[in-house]
């Protein structure tokens, strides 16, 4: 395999994290892109990040919000949508990324998707964006706009579905939260990780290999890297784009790299960029040898105790977690320097399930919280008898309340009665 060339500078200063998990020394190589932001897929943890909420051309990553779109419009997968001829033109003008489509062609909606985020064709865009918007471009790309803002990407603009025009702009922060909302998605991970993918023959063409963009996940590319999991490329004139998912150590990472510029070498030889690859790579390498997803507390073990009151039997019991639960630290922090706070209550009353939540565990380091779980009892402790009754009376005390109202007033009807009666 190749050995990627680059040659970085060294920085003798501390990188600090957005939220205040550390301060480490930065990795030894220089970070040219414009916006960067990696953090672990689950918690959110955010683990390396520079300017972070810089504004820069999404390229083709705005395509991942066209299939997130396009997943939330299309109820049937299996719907072939047929080219229409007006959204050619533009493509062949800006020299798109293109597979060939043509005008007239039937293809399944799913292998527009596959089409979109394997190979970043710009017709599969445009296709599903007309079809969606019911012949209206603009009007897909108000759903776009739409969905960026569900998903809190606030700083996020689209004027079109294949993230040609330079008006498409986000930040590396925003990318990480729509990445993190598409690998929820089982079938678009599916297809992320393909390094290739056949379309069926359709009604223009036979079948079609396409072949991803994301050269990380290519097995004899200069740019390969095996903790590599998906994503989506994208690249404009002057800058690549990229955004990566990664899996090593019991961590997955969502990382964005943003505005990459090409290195001496390719401005040298007027290639494009490949520079996100390889800030890429040199980021998690760095992620991957200084942090670690640590076990903080193991389900079911002891986390604290709480006392009982109403039991003859036992005065405390201990509480647990129902889940492992994990926190991002790193790798080398001591175990006694994570501090662990239990909200509970002074007191719990016999006979309180396990399946109760009686309060919560907070995990800090360095001031910074790490993760929390819920709290319950290790075991049932049985109540004594008089306790039983008045936690039973307590527990249906408005079946109780309507009981002895039905009966107060059952007892004034016979009174009414009887009085009746004497008065006769």
């Amino acid at each position: 395999m190749c050995k990627i060339r680059v040659t970085l500078p060294i920085l003798a200063v501390f990188i600090f994290f957005t939220n205040g998990i550390c301060a480490l020394k930065a990795p030894s190589f220089k970070v040219t892109a414009k916006s960067c932001y990696f953090a672990e897929a689950q918690t959110g943890r955010v683990l390396f990040a520079q300017n972070e909420d810089a504004k820069v051309p999404t390229a083709s990553l705005a395509k991942i919000v066209t299939v997130l779109v396009a997943y939330d419009k299309i109820k049937d997968l299996n719907t072939k949508i047929v080219a229409p001829e007006s959204i050619f033109a533009e493509l062949y003008e800006q020299n798109a990324a293109m597979i060939g489509i043509c005008a007239g062609e039937e293809v399944r909606a799913a292998d527009l998707i596959c089409a979109v985020m394997i190979a970043s064709s710009c017709e599969a865009s445009s296709i599903l964006a007309y079809e969606i918007g019911h012949g209206s471009i603009p009007n897909f790309v108000k759903m776009m706009n739409k969905k960026a803002k569900e998903l809190n990407a606030t700083n996020t603009h689209f004027v079109d579905a294949h993230g040609l025009s330079e008006k498409n702009y986000s930040t590396a922060r925003d990318m990480y939260l729509i990445t993190r909302e598409a690998i929820k998605n089982h079938q678009i991970m599916k297809m992320v990780s393909k390094s290739t993918y056949e379309i069926p023959r359709t009604n223009k063409r036979k079948e079609t290999l396409i072949f991803t963009t994301n050269q990380m996940l290519v097995g004899n590319s200069m740019y390969h890297y095996n903790k590599i999991k998906g994503f989506k490329t994208g690249v404009l004139e002057g800058f690549q784009n990229f955004v990566s998912l990664s899996d090593g150590g019991g961590m997955t990472v969502i990382g964005a790299v943003l505005g990459a510029p090409p290195n001496e070498e390719e401005k040298k030889a007027g290639t494009r960029s490949h520079q996100a690859f390889v800030e890429t790579r040199y980021i998690l390498d760095w992620i991957y040898n200084n942090f670690e997803n640590r076990l903080l507390a193991e389900k079911k073990a002891l986390v604290d105790e709480v006392k009982i009151v109403g039991s003859l039997k036992s005065d405390h019991v201990g509480v647990v977690t129902n889940v492992d639960v994990y926190g991002m630290l790193p790798s080398s922090a001591k175990s006694e320097d994570v501090i662990k706070k239990c909200s509970l209550p002074k007191s719990v009353a016999a006979g309180t399930k396990t399946t109760e939540k009686i309060g919560k565990v907070e995990f800090f380091f360095a001031d910074d919280k790490l993760a929390e779980a819920e709290l319950f009892l290790a075991k049932t402790v049985i109540a004594s008898a008089p306790e039983k009754i008045i936690y039973m009376i307590k527990s249906h005390v408005k079946v109780v309340l309507l009981v002895l109202g039905c009966v107060v007033a059952l007892i004034f009807r016979i009174i009414n009665v009887r009085n009746k009666r004497w008065h006769k």
